[in-house]
C-alpha cells in the first residue's frame, strides 16, 4: 500500500473529487455520477494532473533534488 511505498521513496496519494461531498463512494448514486460526463471529465482531469506532475518530475533535476532532500529529512 502507499504507506509502505512512501517509507522508501517519496510519493503522493492524490484524489480528485467527481461528486458532491455528501455523496459517499461505493453507492449507486456515486456510480451514476462516475458514469456521467462530469465523472468522465473528472477522470480526465485527474489523469492530466498526474501526467503533468510526472513530466515536471522527469524534466526538473532541481525538483527531484528538493524532493529527495525533503524526503531524507523527514525521517
Amino acid at each position: 500500500d502507499m504507506g509502505n511505498v512512501s517509507q522508501v521513496v517519496p510519493g503522493i496519494h492524490p484524489a480528485i473529487s467527481i461528486a458532491p461531498p455528501d455523496v459517499p463512494i461505493h453507492t449507486e448514486e456515486f456510480r451514476e455520477i462516475a458514469r456521467s460526463e462530469s465523472g468522465h471529465a473528472g477522470l480526465l482531469d485527474g489523469a492530466k494532473a498526474l501526467a503533468m506532475t510526472g513530466i515536471d518530475v522527469l524534466l526538473s533535476p532541481d525538483l527531484r533534488k528538493r524532493m529527495k532532500d525533503e524526503f531524507d529529512g523527514s525521517g
